[in-house]
C-alpha cells in the first residue's frame, strides 16, 4: 500500500518504478509537454478564489527538477508554482542557471568564495591525484 506521493521528480524520464521502489512517496510521471509546460496545481482554481487551501490533510508535495531545464523553468516561475501549492527548493534562475554550467561552476566558486567546498581541481587526468 503506497501513502500519498511526497515528492515529484520532473520531467518524466522513466525512473518511476525506480523512485517508487524506494518507498518514500517519490514518482517520475509528470510529463513536460513544451517550453510552456507548467505542472498542475496542487490547490483547485476555485480554492484559490475563496481563500482556502487544498481538502488534503497531508502535506503538498515537493517539485523536484531532473533535469538543467527544467530546474531553470522552475526557478522562473517558483512564485506561480507556490501560489497553487507546490513546495520548491529553488533560488533565482541567474544562480540555477551558473550552477548548471558544469563547465564554469569551479569559476563560479571561486567568485563566490567557495572553492573549499569543491574536490580538488586538477587540469589533465595525468596529473590528477586519487583521493582528491
Amino acid at each position: 500500500v503506497e501513502g500519498p506521493i511526497r515528492f515529484h521528480l520532473v520531467p518524466k524520464i522513466g525512473w518511476d518504478d525506480s523512485v517508487r521502489a524506494m518507498r518514500c512517496g517519490a514518482r517520475n510521471f509528470l510529463k513536460k509537454t513544451g517550453d510552456d509546460w507548467i505542472p498542475p496545481p496542487i490547490i483547485e482554481e476555485s480554492s484559490l478564489q475563496e481563500g482556502r487551501s487544498s481538502a488534503s490533510s497531508s502535506p503538498p508535495p515537493w517539485l523536484l527538477p531532473a533535469s538543467d531545464d527544467v530546474a531553470v523553468l522552475l526557478a522562473q516561475r517558483q512564485a506561480h508554482l507556490r501560489k497553487v501549492g507546490w513546495r520548491l527548493l529553488t533560488s533565482d534562475p541567474e544562480v540555477v542557471i551558473r550552477l548548471g554550467n558544469k563547465a564554469k561552476l569551479r569559476d563560479f566558486a571561486e567568485q563566490s568564495h567557495l572553492l573549499q567546498y569543491l574536490p580538488e581541481h586538477f587540469l589533465s587526468s595525468a596529473t590528477a591525484t586519487y583521493p582528491c
